[in-house]
């Protein structure tokens, strides 16, 4: 149960992503800085399973996870957290080294998920796993990426692309006004959402420019006026490995 949206900048791009959970599921670490097989990167860490729902790194490449049904399929027997998923490629250079990685690897254990890859000067690309095979989509325009829902979700993926589309003139201060909205009214339907078993359990904001990448990091929904922390990098330039 998530939401993401995103808009390209004159130098990169900027990213934000609603985190709904069950109430009684432990409280995500804060982001902090890391280094993996050489590449420097920022995320936020899964208190429970380990692993993360986001993260950025040097590259100025974003990778996150939104939970997907199963839609009837069989659930693993022993599955594997897909957070652990997201943090295995978090030293990918690119959406393209994402998509190999994928490729090689025994999905199986997983339940099904859409991840989002989002680098600068590209489309965003879904990664969608159904339990049986990967499928590719591209987002070109600016404003909803993807959203899910353990209940009502197709209605619930309508209401939130309608308030999405409803922006005149799409900005990230005005996508990031949606991510704290209760539009239409607050409750399972509202992107900042609520409901008596789950909730908006925090906010992330993932800046790219030229020169550096940043994460912002909201414990608790967005509406609960928490004072967001920070992680910020300096961003290699393309083409060089450091």
């Amino acid at each position: 149960m998530c939401t993401a949206s995103w808009i390209d900048t004159a130098d990169g791009y900027t990213l934000f992503f609603n985190r709904d959970e069950q109430r009684s599921r432990a409280v995500g670490r804060p982001p902090r800085r890391m280094t993996v097989a050489g590449v420097r990167l920022v995320a936020p860490e899964d208190a429970e399973a380990g692993g993360t729902w986001i993260g950025v790194n040097e590259h100025g490449l974003t990778v996150c996870l939104l939970n997907r049904a199963p839609e009837g399929r069989r659930s693993p027997s022993r599955p594997i957290s897909r957070g652990l998923l997201v943090a295995s490629l978090l030293d990918c250079r690119s959406t393209a080294e994402v998509r190999t990685r994928l490729d090689q690897m025994a999905l199986a254990p997983y339940q099904p998920f859409t991840l989002v890859t989002v680098e600068p000067g590209h489309p965003v690309i879904l990664l969608g796993w159904d339990g049986l095979a990967v499928t590719r989509r591209l987002v070109t325009q600016p404003g909803l990426i993807a959203t899910s829902s353990s209940i009502e979700a197709e209605a619930i993926r309508l209401s939130r692309t309608r308030l999405f589309d409803s922006i005149a003139y799409p900005s990230p201060a005005a996508l990031q006004a949606l991510h704290r909205s209760h539009l239409p009214s607050a409750g399972a339907h509202s992107i900042c959402m609520h409901r008596s078993d789950a909730e908006t359990v925090s906010a992330c904001r993932v800046d790219v420019t030229s020169g550096d990448v940043a994460l912002e990091y909201t414990a608790g929904a967005p509406c609960g006026g928490a004072a967001p922390v920070s992680c910020r990098l300096l961003r290699l330039e393309a083409g060089v490995t450091a």
